[in-house]
């Protein structure tokens, strides 16, 4: 019985579906549901939407039916206003109705699929019929007193059939957390995406990412994605792909992850509304496709760029490109949340926002967001960088500290965490995102652990500390640090040594 509830497809409503692909699959027949399905159950027509829907599928060759439980007088309208052929008091699940479509048009029922949002009519009538059963969220709550009830039995059951797992293919009838994208669950509070029974059929976030959003509260997990298996899975995919990294954590080590992405793509330097003022973004830019030898688009969001710090830059570039689906990757906490919801703002959009946290780890899995008709992101999870030193960010503004270094001075950063000392007189900058009373200081004590030796062989270079920032050094010098150099990257000035 439980097996005949569950739909073969699941889409949020009938624009969503893939028709093409039912196409391709041997689709010929689509029988479709009215109430709460196609229009909501006191909608007496057809809107010019649905006609224009109804119109693509004919083109695509289609038999259109539609199927309706309802009385003469609520179907009529619609089967003449949309110019299909329809059956009224079907008494779904019933066979006989669906039994004489087949006889009358000639299909076999594997040439049939039926979508409605109903499990106890649509799809368990489709599946005693063996069509392709889809499932669809009904268009509205407000509904007559029996449909009401039927709705509170069919949530009972969608969460026994949850709780069996009782799927086909996949895990259609798992709800997603909107913040972090992970499967939400009722059954054990240690888990990611846990939420209380009672509320898992109203809520659009996990327990952690609702604390996480309302209350600052953040649980660390540790079912992080690698980033081979996030770059293979979007290599497996034709979809273009926009890389997101602050510019921080701009790095050998990124680029390399960035170049190993054989997707069309564009890099997108985050963040950049903090780079010194007299700096121009364009100079940035040019450096960063020169030094890292990039080919692709590089885009730098913030600083001068418009609204929303550059979101609406990424719309125009993807409407130009014709660009209707795009995966938002990139270095964890680089800003991936914070761009699709600048982008859902810029567009007007009223989709829910997803979760936004200055820690490592916020989305767990692939998120779908679809922002408008013309454009839909995946949100992925973060890339973790092996080679880094910090993975979470303690401040909102990147800060500069400048100091006059003299001969066999040290720095502590970071709270006295790491130490540099440097053999002889420069001046220097340290640019980060953490907020430390003692972010830089100069350290006039023997400094432990002063074992690696950086030599730095030009004028105005980045001494780039790995999840952490970077420091420019006006001269040439040798520094010794405690830092292991697989952490360390040295680079020609990001601004050209006009900074210092």
């Amino acid at each position: 019985m439980l097996e005949n509830l569950v739909p073969d497809k699941y889409f949020k409503s009938i624009y969503d579906i893939n028709y093409k692909s039912l196409k391709e699959s041997g689709i010929k027949c689509l029988i479709f549901d009215i109430s709460n399905t196609l229009e909501s159950e006191t909608t007496v027509s057809p809107s010019r939407k649905v006609k224009d829907l109804f119109e693509d599928l004919k083109e695509m060759d289609f038999k259109i039916i539609l199927m309706s439980n309802g009385f003469k007088k609520y179907v009529i309208p619609f089967k003449e206003l949309l110019c299909v052929d329809s059956s009224y008091l079907t008494f779904k699940p019933l066979k006989r109705k669906y039994k004489k479509v087949l006889s009358i048009f000639q299909f076999s029922a594997h040439e049939v699929a039926a979508i409605g949002d109903q499990l106890f009519f649509d799809i368990f009538g489709a599946n005693r019929m063996k069509f392709t059963s889809i499932l669809v969220n009904p268009i509205s709550t407000d509904e007559f007193a029996v449909a009401k009830i039927n709705r509170k039995i069919e949530n009972i059951v969608i969460n026994k059939l949850t709780q069996k797992i009782i799927l086909k293919g996949e895990d259609i009838m798992n709800k997603i957390c909107y913040g972090c994208g992970i499967k939400l669950q009722s059954n054990c509070k240690d888990n990611p995406g846990y939420i209380p029974e009672n509320k898992i059929n109203n809520s659009e976030y996990c327990m952690r990412c609702f604390r996480m959003m309302h209350y600052g509260e953040v649980k660390q997990t540790n079912t992080p994605k690698e980033a081979k298996e996030i770059i293979n899975k979007i290599n497996k995919d034709n979809r273009f792909v926009i890389f997101l990294v602050d510019f921080l954590n701009i790095n050998d080590e990124v680029i390399r992850i960035f170049k190993s992405i054989k997707k069309e793509k564009m890099l997108v330097v985050n963040k950049c509304e903090l780079i010194p003022k007299h700096i121009k973004n364009e100079s940035v830019r040019l450096f960063l496709k020169k030094h890292y030898d990039i080919s692709d688009t590089v885009k730098l969001k913030g600083g001068s760029l418009s609204s929303h710090h550059g979101a609406r830059g990424i719309l125009n570039y993807l409407k130009d490109n014709s660009i209707k689906e795009a995966y938002i990757l990139g270095i964890s906490n680089s800003g991936k949340s914070t761009l699709i919801n600048d982008l859902i703002t810029t567009c007007g959009s009223k989709v829910a926002h997803t979760t936004v946290n200055n820690k490592a780890n916020t989305t767990l899995d692939f998120i779908r967001v679809k922002i408008n008709e013309q454009l839909t992101l995946i949100d992925s999870p973060g890339v973790i960088l092996k080679n880094s030193l910090n993975h979470d960010v303690s401040g909102k503004n990147i800060t500069a500290y400048t100091i006059n270094m003299k001969e066999c001075e040290t720095v502590g950063i970071l709270d006295n965490k790491y130490f540099f000392k440097f053999d002889s007189e420069t001046p220097i900058t340290f640019y980060t995102n953490h907020e430390s009373k003692k972010a830089i200081k100069k350290y006039f004590k023997a400094a432990p652990g002063l074992v690696n030796t950086i030599s730095l062989e030009s004028d105005c270079v980045d001494v780039v500390i790995y999840g952490i920032g970077f420091i420019s050094v006006k001269k040439r010098v040798n520094i010794t640090t405690n830092i292991d150099p697989s952490f360390i990257e040295v680079r020609p000035s990001l601004f050209g040594g006009y900074n210092e």
